[in-house]
């Protein structure tokens, strides 16, 4: 008889498992979307195509799917999937979640064709019933400290009806406070995870033995300064304090990863990758003071903190919960994996720090990053197709 604790759960391999848990429909739901609307973006750029989108620019289509679209995707499957490991109450999952996944899949077709108020509308229902979905575990539990996180996604919410009241013409600036607003947020929310996340994904995945502490004076420090930053670079535009408060931004991070250095973290690209992207948002804050000074092209910071930071960051963490969500070995990934991270290296490069040498040839460094864009998700998303619709390899629930 084979002894109790060596038994296992048979696992039902045809089972459709894609509502068992938030992490699941959303991070596959991102990852297709970023492959539809960066090809849509290629073609808008490449061929000029037109894409009719009444009361704003293409430039804010492409920039609103990008944020309230893909990021708010990828924000929905982590909190969905945390909340329930940090309270130990049941998110949403089976027919709610695939409910809430239909509204944000509405909003973005009819986003994309032009149905702006119908988009409106589903995007409240998914806004409403995600924050609910969210908000409802931690005040079950009282768990107050997730008030921070929760706090940030309830303003990014604001700010996209505050986008819709620009579109509509009752608010002049709406859709830029909107999208800027709602983007510095997002860059404010991986900051707050990542500091909570990376040191403990360091000390786990690296072969050496290494303990890494946060400093309180950091934290507050960085907390205090980006508050600052945030209502200056979306509200009051004073170059002067913004230069200031992002060069401190990017000292006190600076010495924040230093400190959570290991050199084990080059052997593994679950881990690489995490930290090279908050090094990409480190490095947007130091290229936001030279754009200033220099007169550089502000779309290469935002592209930094965009596509090197948001892009990269994303999809290391999506990666990594993905696999320990499903009973796999976090530090044992698919061996493309390395490529959808490559992919995602070279549109950062070249979309930002390629046309700093080479000013003449944006078009085509443009062309690049978005081809890599689009390559690291399509493998991102075949690799990882399986494992969202599949049971968990360990039988367990989620």
């Amino acid at each position: 008889m084979i002894p109790i604790e060596e038994q296992k759960l048979p696992v039902e391999t045809n089972k459709l498992a894609l509502f068992a848990l938030g992490f699941r429909p959303f991070f596959l739901l991102a990852s297709v979307f970023s492959v539809i609307s960066m090809l849509l973006w290629f073609f808008i750029l490449q061929t000029n195509l037109n894409l009719k989108i009444s009361s704003i620019s293409v430039i804010q289509w492409h920039a609103h799917e990008m944020v309230f679209g893909y990021s708010m995707a990828v924000i929905a499957g982590f909190l969905l999937t945390a909340v329930k490991n940090w309270t130990g109450v049941q998110t949403i999952q089976g027919r709610s979640l695939f409910i809430l996944s239909l509204f944000w899949f509405l909003a973005r077709v009819f986003f994309s064709f032009n149905w702006l108020l119908v988009s409106l509308i589903f995007d409240t229902l998914f806004s409403i019933f995600f924050l609910y979905s969210v908000i409802r575990p931690v005040f079950v539990v009282k768990q107050w400290m997730q008030l921070a996180i929760l706090s940030k996604l309830l303003l990014i919410v604001i700010f996209h009806w505050i986008f819709y009241l620009g579109v509509y013409g009752y608010l002049e600036t709406g859709t830029h406070l909107g999208i800027y607003g709602a983007f510095y947020l997002i860059i404010g929310l991986l900051l707050t995870m990542g500091r909570r996340v990376l040191p403990f994904f360091i000390e786990q995945g690296v072969n050496e033995q290494v303990e890494l502490e946060n400093s309180k004076i950091l934290d507050l420090s960085s907390l205090f300064l980006f508050l600052i930053f945030f209502i200056v670079e979306v509200f009051v535009a004073n170059n002067l304090i913004a230069i200031a408060v992002s060069l401190s931004l990017f000292m006190i991070n600076s010495v924040r990863l230093l400190r959570w250095h290991s050199k084990g973290i080059w052997t593994n690209p679950m881990l690489w990758s995490l930290y090279l992207g908050f090094w990409f948002i480190n490095l947007a804050f130091l290229l936001y003071a030279l754009t200033k000074w220099f007169n550089l092209s502000p779309y290469l910071m935002l592209h930094l903190f965009a596509v090197g930071g948001v892009g990269l960051i994303t999809l290391s963490m999506s990666s990594r919960v993905s696999l320990g969500h499903t009973g796999r070995n976090v530090n044992q990934p698919h061996f493309l994996l390395k490529y959808v991270f490559l992919f995602m290296l070279l549109a950062t490069i070249s979309r930002v720090f390629l046309p700093m040498i080479w000013a003449d040839s944006i078009k085509s460094m443009i062309f690049i990053s978005q081809v890599s864009w689009i390559l690291a998700f399509v493998i991102y998303s075949v690799v990882y197709l399986p494992i969202f619709i599949r049971p968990r390899v360990d039988g367990k629930p989620g």
